[in-house]
């Protein structure tokens, strides 16, 4: 009887346990440069960083590759597996083979050694095999069993034709500062038996922040076609300001925002002390909302010519809100607020961040310390005219079947 009361203890534990959303994480601080991105013919190999991780099942020349380096520049067993989810990104009840045509375990043997850097590194590449069905996928590399890097995917059908336009908020209390995304969803052809039951429809901007749609706010627009009707201001989202930007491609010469540079194993790179933004005019300017690009200006090749340095963040010190700090972000950070701290050396708030020869997207909020909410307007203020990239996932939950499909997707800049 023990062993009965055990056994149904161990699976609803196990049970609790696969419940749990699937969180992206970097487990090891000898990883550096963990990217995950969609690649296809035609696309530009310098910039593929900027690619969402987000791919077509039928595009046979798109693949989700895997990219990284490790700093301990020596050849280390790696191993994927991939695990489909939900929409809500917990584990799917689907098997392996639904959705993989090999066994679930790959190993990394793809790898090249730096050069001529005094940081030395292992650089892996690994391109993802493409699942068999469209959907939510996680990817976890595992070191020795031990799991290191989580990262989420789609795979996507086209079967729906999705129209989406970014505009200034319509509500005139928010036009100058936030944007909506007008959105029409025509079905055409495919099949949905009670859409307002069966469809799930998520935004994100700027590959960070979600927003899921109401399916009351989906009206019927046309033969077998949908409208998102805006309002109650739900799916506004603050506009924000182009990001700043830091140019470190090279090792011997100053780039955008480069304050000093100290030589050193690694060098040392002190960005201009930046200041707010929220109170000045908008001012267009080229970013890559939040991203970063690899590059050498210095001749060597990017991925594996391309060295480390400690980059000294800072930001002009001001008085803030009892419980508040400033914060840095963007995709440099993995979308996570990392505190500016006070140094007193310097006068200025400050945060280092150890990064590879390129040019990133950066910027500061003001994040509640009790509360983890953050402000990211404080510092850059929110301006209707800023370029934003929004994408659509549109999901169809099929009655009877045994995971939730991702019908369509879309992706305006």
């Amino acid at each position: 009887m023990k062993k009965v009361i055990i056994a149904v203890i161990l699976l609803l534990s196990g049970e609790i346990r696969a419940q749990q959303p699937y969180e992206e994480l970097t487990g090891s601080e000898s990883l550096k440069t963990v990217t995950l991105y969609a690649f296809a013919r035609g696309d530009r190999p310098e910039t593929r960083y900027l690619n969402p991780p987000v791919a077509d099942l039928q595009n046979a020349g798109q693949q989700i590759v895997l990219e990284f380096d490790d700093l301990r520049a020596r050849f280390s067993q790696y191993k994927v597996r991939i695990m489909h989810c939900e929409a809500d990104w917990t584990r799917s009840r689907l098997l392996d083979m639904e959705y993989l045509t090999a066994i679930n375990e790959f190993f990394l043997n793809d790898f090249q050694v730096s050069q001529n850097t005094k940081i030395p590194y292992y650089h892996y590449r690994f391109v993802v095999p493409k699942p068999t069905i469209s959907g939510n996928f996680v990817l976890q590399l595992f070191e020795n069993d031990e799991l290191v890097v989580q990262r989420k995917f789609w795979i996507y059908e086209n079967l729906v034709n999705i129209i989406a336009t970014a505009q200034p908020a319509r509500d005139p209390e928010f036009w100058k500062t936030h944007q909506q995304l007008d959105l029409r969803l025509d079905l055409g052809n495919y099949r949905i038996g009670i859409p307002r039951r069966e469809l799930k429809v998520f935004l994100r901007f700027n590959q960070n922040l979600w927003k899921e749609v109401n399916n009351t706010d989906l009206v019927n627009s046309g033969s077998n076609a949908f409208t998102l009707q805006q309002f109650n201001n739900d799916y506004l989202f603050p506009a924000g300001n182009e990001f700043r930007y830091l140019d470190i491609s090279s090792n011997f010469s100053r780039g955008q925002n480069v304050k000093e540079v100290i030589r050193g194993k690694p060098d040392e790179v002190f960005t201009t002390p930046q200041r707010s933004r929220s109170g000045t005019n908008f001012v267009d300017a080229y970013d890559s909302d939040g991203g970063f690009v690899i590059s050498n200006r210095d001749g060597g090749d990017a991925d594996i010519g391309s060295d480390y340095m400690n980059v000294f963040f800072r930001l002009v010190p001001g008085t803030y809100p009892d419980g508040t700090e400033p914060v840095l972000y963007g995709k440099l950070t993995d979308w996570h607020y990392l505190p500016m701290e006070f140094d007193p050396e310097s006068g200025f708030l400050q945060h280092t961040l150890l990064l590879k020869n390129g040019v990133y997207d950066f910027a500061f909020g003001l994040r509640n310390t009790a509360t983890g909410e953050t402000d990211r307007s404080y510092f850059e203020g929110d301006f209707q005219q800023a370029g934003n990239t929004y994408e659509v996932f549109v999901y169809h939950a099929v009655p009877g079947k045994r995971h939730i499909s991702l019908i369509g997707y879309q992706v305006r800049r």
